[in-house]
């Protein structure tokens, strides 16, 4: 058993991300572990619930009520605007935590350094402080291929020169726009005499990399066949899938007719107006559905609901889960991975970020679908809905080939595996 160490967390703020890296952190704890949290204060008070120490930087450029300002104006964007935007906040925050967190982190006496790969100076800060890091991918990893696509763009896997060329192609492009979004970082890594980023795949730590998707879910690749023996690690999700949270639900009111849960996450949840399309599609399928819409619209806003649709605000997704025949998602990383983890097939309507990478990974395996916004849009939306609904529900082989990814993600808990990363590379 490794001795008892002290450990920084650096995550963003978003659910998305924050969770799976509270999901590492309780195997850390449970192990003797010490983890302390740098966040914005809008979180501090769900850390320090979750038992966690949590340093507070930004106070003045974010102060509490600052984040729910923000996803409210993202969830009112999608495709490359709502990406830009993400960017955009990335970017404001990285500035604050260049300015402040290096110093809280020097004051804490620490023994490692956790980081979530899109904070981006997780590895700056070890190698300045002189201690070991881990970089965790919650979203997508920045792991750039000329073998995949990049892991924010919608585009099916391609072999061949063509698709070589493409992924290239990309890569440079989106390398170079990121880099300048990265310019206050790089200007941080020249002032503390660190060499300046050159490359996304940069951002991680050249000591352990782990990423909560299943080695089976991504793309396959060839080329870092030698990275992923050596230091990069596919762990699995890293929240524990027995966990949930504790919201009241009338579990009652579920019939035994196959269940549809739908969920777009906590950010891009405010289309209402397909929401309500959906409402009506289900109202007419023998199917009984739970809508969660999170934190944008309201319940009341609902005009009229079938009887065999229910609305609410949050959801015990979990638990909805292990009782649903099919979700209706986003295709959020944590949302699908607990899909894959619990063998639900999904209908994924991907709106930004990554989650149109991760909706082309649901396809290429055949555990769902995919609808665009675009045709869901359409006069015809609908219409493309009830057919990839009834696809879904009457083809087993979905479920036969989801429920190998869940068999196998049950048999090593992400979290775990992460935890044993971070204690070897401490170790070593």
């Amino acid at each position: 058993n490794q001795s008892m160490s002290k450990i920084a967390m650096l995550t963003p703020p978003e659910t998305g991300h924050l969770n799976p890296s509270l999901g590492v952190a309780h195997a850390l704890k449970r192990r003797g572990h010490d983890v302390v949290f740098y966040q914005l204060a809008d979180r501090a008070a769900r850390i320090e619930r979750e038992g966690y120490k949590c340093r507070i930087y930004g106070q003045a450029e974010y102060p509490v009520g600052s984040i729910e300002r923000e996803h409210a104006e993202l969830g009112r964007r999608s495709g490359w605007n709502a990406t830009r935007y993400t960017a955009k906040l990335g970017e404001r925050r990285l500035k604050l935590v260049c300015r402040e967190v290096l110093d809280l982190i020097r004051e804490d006496k620490l023994d490692g350094i956790v980081a979530d790969e899109v904070m981006a100076v997780g590895r700056t800060f070890g190698e300045i402080l002189e201690l070991p890091v881990v970089t965790l991918s919650n979203a997508l990893p920045l792991k750039m291929s000329s073998e995949i696509p990049p892991p924010i763009v919608s585009w099916s896997h391609r072999t061949g020169v063509w698709g070589h060329l493409r992924n290239r192609f990309a890569n440079w492009a989106i390398q170079t726009s990121s880099l300048y979004a990265l310019r206050d970082v790089r200007r941080f890594q020249c002032l503390h005499g660190q060499p300046k980023l050159k490359s996304l795949n940069e951002l991680a730590s050249p000591l352990a990399h782990v990423t909560q998707i299943p080695q089976e879910f991504d793309f396959p690749r060839q080329d870092d066949r030698s990275q992923i023996c050596d230091n990069y690690v596919f762990a699995g999700p890293f929240r524990d899938v027995g966990q949930r949270e504790e919201i009241e639900f009338p579990f009652g009111w579920l019939d035994g007719r196959p269940l549809v849960y739908v969920s777009f996450g906590t950010l891009q949840n405010r289309l209402g107006r397909r929401f309500q399309e959906i409402a009506d599609l289900c109202g007419k399928l023998p199917v009984q559905a739970v809508l969660s819409l999170g934190g944008g619209i309201k319940p009341e806003q609902f005009s009229s609901l079938p009887s065999n649709v229910l609305v609410v605000q949050y959801a015990p997704q979990l638990e909805l889960l292990r009782r649903a025949d099919l979700c209706i998602t986003h295709a959020g990383m944590n949302t699908t991975l607990e899909c894959l983890a619990l063998g639900v097939p999904m209908i994924t309507i991907p709106v930004a970020n990554d989650q149109p990478a991760v909706a082309a990974r649901v396809v290429h395996h055949r555990v769902g679908k995919r609808i665009t916004l675009r045709q869901l849009q359409s006069n015809h939306g609908m219409s493309t809905m009830k057919r990839a609904i009834e696809a879904l529900l009457e083809d087993v082989g979905y479920r036969d080939r989801i429920g190998q990814f869940a068999q196998k993600i049950r048999s090593a808990p992400g979290g775990e595996i992460a935890a044993d990363v971070v204690e070897r590379t401490l170790a070593s």
